[in-house]
């Protein structure tokens, strides 16, 4: 692929769909178009670029194979714990309340959220999710609706016995029950008229997208969500995420829920809630309750720490990075990242490097992907707050201090 077929594919992710290629994966344009151009058995990156600009079920498809669609029930579980007060204290007699899931992947957080719902006393008549994303496969595995053990990532199915029914060894699916409560639609998260369709919501799950966005993709984005939420809905934003325009914003909360309210909001109390007709609500199950901050102090200088185990690669840049070889360990991360870009320690060392050649906001992007995956990442936590504190957004980080004191204690 040449240079300009290669920054046009990059400008058209980021015009269309707000998205950074950076984040994704120096290579994963390059690699989505490979595997495309397989499929469709045509000789050649040129060949398969014309058919890309003529045929838009192609762009789709090439699209999906860009995406990253990783999640699993109940992540970030402080979240859902709050999703349940909330829905409690925020009982509707005009309309059913409303909650968007934007993206929904392949649907494990949408039925979370339908899950915690019902346990707040809801169902499909007194509460409704939007499930909303941009890739048609992942939206047909969320309205299957069947999964594998490792959609739990460990948590015991028999916690959601009433709504995760076994299948075959190892396999499960969402019950009935909550099938009718979810609205899964295929949309783009800055396409604002959608959004629009479908508001006002009381909630809007938009976790882990942030990160793979431009900063106008990312402002665009909080702009339609904050016009589209009611004034006392409540934004659930991913661990490494906070608001591109912080003024407007006000967090609520557990630090573990990363939920954020509009800073004009009034919050309601609880008192004052009209109980929409369902099930009484139940307590949450022992995996669903927040973990309180502990103590303890960041440390004031970090230093580039070797993961165990490391990958050579990875090995091999933090030697020539610790002397000072900064673009060969560089480039010899980007090429590790195109082979391994779901590795958190090669994210970091990346987000280190761009910030000691003087550029924050590829830093900062790393260091945020870095801690998509490894929510838990301490050299990411600790290089992050530095970085964020050099740039004036101190609240920011304090928070990340506070989250890299539960992480490594006292």
């Amino acid at each position: 692929m040449t240079p300009g077929d290669r920054a046009y594919l990059r400008a058209w992710l980021e015009r269309e769909f707000g998205l950074d290629a950076d984040t994704l994966g120096p290579d994963a344009p390059d690699l989505a178009l490979a595997a495309r151009r397989a499929a469709t058995g045509l000789d050649g990156d040129a060949a398969y670029l014309r058919l890309w600009r003529r045929d838009p079920l192609e762009r789709q498809a090439w699209l999906e194979q860009v995406l990253v669609g990783e999640t699993w029930f109940f992540r970030e579980r402080g979240a859902f714990g709050l999703l349940r007060q909330h829905a409690g204290a925020s009982g509707r007699a005009d309309r059913p309340l409303r909650v968007l899931c934007l993206p929904c992947a392949s649907g494990e957080e949408a039925w979370s959220i339908a899950i915690s719902l019902r346990q707040a006393g809801l169902d499909a008549d007194s509460a409704r999710i939007v499930a909303m994303d941009a890739s048609h496969a992942a939206l047909d595995a969320a309205r299957r609706g069947h999964y594998g053990l490792r959609a739990l990532r460990g948590l015991d199915p028999r916690q959601w016995a009433e709504y995760l029914l076994p299948e075959a060894e190892g396999r499960f699916r969402v019950a009935d029950s909550l099938r009718g409560m979810v609205d899964f639609v295929a949309g783009n998260a800055l396409d604002a008229g959608i959004l629009r369709q479908h508001a006002p919501f009381d909630a809007v799950f938009c976790r882990n997208l942030m990160i793979y966005m431009s900063a106008a993709g990312r402002v665009q984005l909080c702009r339609s969500l904050a016009d589209g939420l009611a004034a006392d809905g409540l934004l659930f934003l991913g661990h490494a995420e906070t608001p591109p325009e912080p003024a407007a914003w006000a967090r609520h909360g557990d630090s573990g829920a990363f939920a954020w309210r509009k800073a004009t909001a009034q919050p309601r109390s609880p008192d004052a809630a009209r109980r929409s007709p369902g099930k009484p609500p139940t307590d949450p199950p022992p995996g669903l309750r927040s973990t309180p901050a502990g103590p303890g102090d960041a440390p004031q200088s970090p230093r580039i720490a070797p993961p165990n185990p490391s990958p050579p690669a990875l090995h091999t840049a933090r030697t020539l990075a610790n002397q000072g070889a900064y673009q060969e360990a560089l480039r010899l991360l980007e090429q590790a990242v195109a082979h391994s870009p779901l590795d958190p320690d090669i994210h970091a060392l990346l987000g280190i490097l761009h910030d000691r050649q003087n550029q924050p906001e590829r830093a900062a992007l790393h260091f945020r992907r870095a801690l998509y995956l490894a929510p838990g990442h301490a050299e990411s936590l600790a290089h992050l707050a530095l970085l964020q504190e050099r740039r004036g957004l101190r609240a920011e980080a304090e928070r990340l201090r506070q989250r890299l004191r539960q992480t490594v204690g006292p």
